[in-house]
């Protein structure tokens, strides 16, 4: 198993996706990253929670399951904390969780 993006490397993610304004280009990055990366359900959370928009939210969401080290804690930890109903339940639908 791969180890997940170690926390000062997470942060610099993070703090890049939070400086572009729109989602498009949020999505765009974190989708470049996940070709090197590997994720904790914990850090996709927070890099969810750094997206503006529903479908943006779904969309990273469902890409970035594939790149977690602990599938198990999926639903759990980035899924049931966010917001909004709605998300969650596209997010594990698409996801069969």
């Amino acid at each position: 198993m791969s180890e997940a993006l170690p926390d000062h490397d997470f942060s610099e993610l993070l703090e890049r996706v939070k400086w572009h304004t729109s989602d498009k280009d949020r999505i765009r990055l974190i989708k470049a990253t996940t070709n090197e990366s590997k994720f904790t359900s914990k850090q996709v959370l927070q890099l969810l929670q750094s997206l503006s928009f529903e479908t943006a939210k779904i969309e990273a969401g469902v890409l970035l399951y594939n790149h977690v080290v602990d599938p198990e804690n999926y639903a759990k930890e980035a899924i049931d904390p966010l917001r909004y109903k709605d998300e969650k339940e596209k997010i594990k639908k698409a996801l069969n969780l």
